[in-house]
């Protein structure tokens, strides 16, 4: 009998997330193959986002007939980009997340994501109370003495 050959499954170890027509936004870096998110195991809000994120750069951020990002819509196409990109590596700290992003002109700025998403830069916010909540307001920065 003929014996069956086990085939090795591919270990993803690092992804882009890139913005292409019709794509999922994710990308194996190393053999540039489009993966699906659902095969990182990422979770539904992750999923929605890329989603929204293909859906915004098909159907607002570029213009016809060159399909190239315009000007008024590449910032905040690449935040969206760069906070999924954070996300994915918060949510999987064991991949390689980058971030490619695509601005005016077709030009392509890679960016490395190190670490996830913090709260950094707003441990001073002003605290707001909302309509009905019955918490007191903590005060978040000390101020000057008088």
């Amino acid at each position: 009998m003929a014996r069956i050959k086990r085939l090795k499954r591919h270990v993803v170890k690092a992804v882009k997330v890139s913005p292409d027509f019709s794509s999922s936004c994710l990308w194996d870096i190393d053999t540039e193959f489009m993966i699906e998110p659902r095969d990182l195991g990422l979770p539904c809000r992750i999923v929605n986002a890329l989603c929204a994120f293909e859906k915004y750069y098909d159907m607002t951020a570029t213009g016809r007939p060159s399909y190239c990002v315009l000007k008024r819509f590449e910032r905040r196409l690449n935040e969206m980009g760069l906070v999924i990109a954070k996300d994915i590596k918060r949510e999987r700290p064991d991949l390689k997340v980058e971030y490619w992003g695509e601005w005016n002109g077709g030009d392509i700025r890679k960016v490395k994501v190190s670490g996830a998403r913090s709260s950094a830069g707003t441990e001073h916010s002003v605290y707001t109370r909302k309509a009905g909540s019955s918490n007191l307001p903590v005060p978040t920065k000390k101020r000057g003495r008088r």
